[in-house]
């Protein structure tokens, strides 16, 4: 009995050995989560108004972005642009900064759009507007009902010579009409197209112009192009007239010649009766004196 007692100790030592001798698993440390970046806000600041102090005369115009933000609290670019004006002539500083600055400004609207972007590459926009007013504090919805007779020519059987050969075109003229528009008063209005009827282009070019009377005098207010296709609407037999009309060069009111320059395309329609040989547009947009 001593002698088992003896080995039966023995096991028993040596298991606790094995147990106690057993290593441990090594255990990873915990990872640390990928922080997520957001993208900035953009806030161009509001639209801002300014009225010229006289004809002829500038404004300068500053915009804040200041109150653009980055939720995680980072760093901003910022980068403006000028997405429309009214002419050429501004002049823009800071453009790199929060706070840059428009001037050497004329009549008319500036849009223009805000990027402000994190240091990762993520952007955000917005825009504003800056509205300058000619002397007189005025900018209106040009908003003109013209009345006036329809004439037109067929003169596919004379030569109007280019240089070689011949050049055919039939002649259309809005002609003794007359409209009134506040800003502007009481004022005369002509509409004239070319018509290419000798080739297969169809090509044609319409011109609108509006004139006023001042110190007895005819002054042109107002001309440029047209999309309306007044040949197409007479062969058609009158009817509806719809287009566009893209003012190109101008005076309001003999202040600021670039006042009506490069506006946005102002929406023309109108009805053509070429039985009473009458035609009747409205011609809507906004301008700025």
């Amino acid at each position: 009995m001593k002698k088992i007692y003896v080995i039966t100790g023995g096991l028993l030592i040596s298991l606790f050995v094995f147990i106690t001798c057993k290593q441990d698993p090594v255990q990873s440390p915990p990872s640390t989560p990928t922080p997520v970046n957001h993208p900035p806000l953009a806030n161009a600041g509001k639209d801002t108004t300014i009225t010229l102090a006289s004809c002829g005369s500038t404004g300068t115009i500053g915009l804040d972005g200041s109150t653009s933000s980055d939720p995680d609290n980072s760093p901003l670019a910022f980068l403006w642009r000028v997405l429309f004006a009214p002419n050429n002539n501004f002049i823009s500083t800071n453009m790199r900064s929060a706070h840059p600055i428009f001037s050497n400004l004329r009549a008319g609207e500036y849009d223009i759009e805000l990027t402000v972007a994190d240091p990762a590459g993520l952007t955000a926009k917005d825009t504003v507007s800056m509205y300058v007013f000619g002397s007189t504090g005025n900018g209106d919805n040009l908003d003109i009902t013209i009345n006036g007779s329809f004439h037109f020519e067929d003169n596919y059987a004379d030569c109007y010579y280019c240089y070689n050969p011949c050049c055919f075109y039939d002649l259309s003229y809005v002609v003794n009409a007359t409209g009134y528009f506040s800003p502007i008063g009481n004022f005369n209005f002509y509409g004239y197209e070319e018509a290419d009827t000798a080739t297969t282009s169809g090509s044609h070019s319409t011109y609108f112009g509006l004139y006023v009377s001042i110190n007895n005098a005819n002054a042109e207010s107002v001309y440029g192009t047209s999309s309306v296709n007044l040949k197409k609407v007479f062969q058609g037999g009158g009817g509806s007239i719809s287009g566009i009309f893209t003012p190109t060069d101008g005076s309001a009111l003999v202040c600021d010649p670039n006042v009506l320059k490069n506006l946005t395309p102002l929406t023309v329609t109108g009805t053509m009766d070429t039985t009473a040989k009458t035609i009747t547009l409205k011609i809507k947009g906004k301008v700025y004196f």
